[in-house]
């Protein structure tokens, strides 16, 4: 096996995996939209922002996306002072997000922090 053909039998992307956005809200920037339109696409994706950048804001756009599209909640792990500081960016934007500590799912977007993933059934989320 050549080194190009180990690489090929590595490889995990096979293309795009993802749709078109349903919404792109105003709020967004110009390169904050082009980021998420591009990480709703792709399917499989890394935003790697800075801080202050709008990564909150980003990451509850293309949760949401992927509500509206699967019709199933998705799950955001944060550090555990971010949780409640997201929750309040979410309802600034109008976003349907709530915090949960016990496993439930309170909101299409659900946040919770790494120490309590092993409470949530990762298979009820879509994303």
């Amino acid at each position: 096996m050549t080194y190009t053909q180990f690489l090929a039998s590595r490889a995990q992307a096979d293309g795009q995996a993802g749709f078109e956005p349903a919404w792109l809200p105003d709020a967004l920037f110009g390169f904050q939209r082009h980021l998420v339109d591009w990480a709703i696409r792709q399917g499989r994706a890394a935003l790697f922002v800075d801080c202050g950048g709008g990564k909150s804001l980003m990451e509850l756009v293309w949760a949401t996306n992927v509500y509206k599209h699967t019709g199933r909640p998705v799950l955001l792990a944060t550090p555990p002072a971010v949780g409640w500081q997201m929750a309040e960016e979410a309802a600034k934007f109008g976003i349907d997000a709530a915090v949960s500590r016990d496993g439930t799912t309170p909101a299409p977007v659900t946040i919770t922090n790494y120490e309590r993933l092993h409470r949530f059934d990762r298979d009820q989320f879509a994303g």
